[in-house]
């Protein structure tokens, strides 16, 4: 095959864009057997760029002049890359769900999206930011998940793979790849209902506000898609790359930046409305709990940054890197580290109130933690997932898996669920930290599950979507 490999410089640095090498797929995951992750440098990249943020204030946004663009029946002609709309930034393509075959080589669908597929922001089962709550929390107390969980459908395209999560409001799915394709994927049933394609991929997870999709992009650009068709409606530039799955507040979305700049913008039209600045990139996801967000990031400081102004109020000091989102309760956030730490931080009192760490391996987290009234749950690299007392950090249990834990937890009910890199979704007993289940997926998770009522939607870095519901 063919030898592809792209190389980008920003003002935060070098990363690798959308490629093939040596067989490997290379946007943010593995390189010769090297991990690229920013800060955590390869062999084979050097990140010189921790800490230089760019000069020039980024671009106004771009409405786009592409007209809304709705799924095609089947038999139509199949749109292709020089078939773009007329987004300014980047080329862009909305494909129906006739011009995509699934794994088998078969259509996805026989006609346009059924009546039943309806567009229902306010139901119940919504889960529109990839941490379920926007404090970041990604724990639901009643269950309706079977006790048995089994894949019910899952949707592959060729050339893909995952690492951001996916979200659902009403019976829609969407997913964006490492390839640069948003999806809306039916949620009952296998049926793609949109596609659209951009030129560069996806680290960070849509979030999905007033029938509107809000996701950043590997290049930079922030975008606004409509939730009924995947046109795009606007897009904003920023100076380096986005990971940061963005939050709302009011009128306004809001997102950070490997820039090292936490933007705010009106979500009607991408206009900028306050821009704050840090020391170095920040790509955790953004978690916000009333008037207050809290941004930890690769310059070692827990930033709390009120959202209506975008002005500092405290800040923590940590020990280490973090590119983990927060979950937030009251006046503490909790989140790991890539020393391997895991911290819960007083953000009023500015300072740690207790320190986690298996002092026998220095295993990075990279996921973000489930918290529930007593207890944080989440995944270390060390082929680990652990259980703390949220108030004293005491370790209540500690679960040993198969290969490291990349992914985010859930709790729902009194069960865990996360995902490893073999592709196991693992179910666990929260009191107990007993295994109940290991579904057996295909690749490896690094993003988060979602809940949708009786379901969980997941995906891997072998570019599939699963649906997981009670046994047939």
């Amino acid at each position: 095959m063919s030898t592809r490999l792209g190389f980008v410089s920003t003002g935060a640095g070098c990363r690798v864009t959308n490629g093939w090498i040596t067989g490997q797929w290379i946007t943010g995951q593995w390189i010769t057997g090297q991990w690229v992750l920013g800060c955590c440098m390869s062999a084979l990249l050097v990140c010189s760029g921790c800490g230089d943020k760019g000069s020039k204030d980024p671009p106004p946004p771009v409405p786009s002049t592409a007209a809304p663009t709705t799924p095609q029946v089947a038999g139509t002609d199949a749109a292709d890359d020089s078939t773009a709309a007329a987004a300014k930034v980047v080329p862009t393509d909305v494909a129906s769900a006739a011009d995509v075959q699934d794994k088998a080589g078969e259509s996805q669908t026989e006609g346009a999206a059924p009546d039943d597929v309806a567009l229902q922001s306010s139901a119940a089962a919504d889960w529109a930011f990839f941490r379920g709550d926007a404090a970041g929390r990604a724990y639901v107390p009643q269950s309706q998940l079977p006790e048995t969980l089994d894949v019910l459908w899952e949707y592959w395209e060729p050339k893909n793979s995952y690492e951001s999560s996916p979200v659902v409001v009403g019976d829609r799915v969407v997913v964006a790849d490492l390839d640069g394709a948003i999806r809306c994927l039916a949620l009952r049933e296998k049926q793609l209902l949109w596609k659209t394609t951009t030129k560069f991929g996806f680290m960070a997870s849509p979030s999905i506000c007033d029938g509107r999709i809000f996701i950043g992009d590997n290049d930079g650009v922030f975008r606004c898609l409509n939730l009924e068709t995947g046109a795009i409606e606007w897009e904003f530039q920023a100076n380096a790359q986005i990971d940061s799955t963005a939050n709302f507040s009011d009128e306004f979305v809001i997102f950070g930046s490997y820039d090292s700049s936490l933007y705010c913008l009106r979500r009607t039209d991408g206009s900028l409305v306050w821009k704050h600045t840090t020391d170095d990139q920040i790509r955790c996801s953004i978690v916000i709990d009333g008037r207050r967000t809290a941004v930890a990031g690769c310059d070692a400081m827990l930033h709390v940054i009120d959202v209506s102004n975008g002005e500092k109020l405290t800040q923590v000091e940590l020990t280490s890197q973090t590119a983990v989102a927060p979950s937030m309760v009251g006046t503490r956030a909790y989140f790991g580290m890539e020393s391997g730490e895991f911290v819960c931080a007083d953000m009023q009192q500015e300072k740690l109130v207790w320190t986690w760490k298996d002092d026998s391996r220095e295993a990075p987290i990279r996921g973000s933690a489930a918290v529930t009234d007593d207890r944080v749950v989440f995944g270390t690299r060390g082929n680990q997932v652990i259980c703390l007392n949220r108030e004293s950090g005491e370790t209540l249990w500690n679960l040993g898996t198969k290969r490291s834990v990349e992914g985010s937890a859930l709790v729902v009910g009194r069960r865990v669920y996360v995902g490893d890199s073999t592709g196991q979704l693992l179910v666990v007993d929260l009191d107990s930290g007993q295994l109940l289940q290991a579904v057996e997926l295909s690749g490896g998770i690094a993003s988060a599950p979602a809940l949708a009522g009786d379901r969980l939607i997941v995906t891997t870095q072998e570019g599939i979507v699963y649906c997981l519901g009670a046994p047939k």
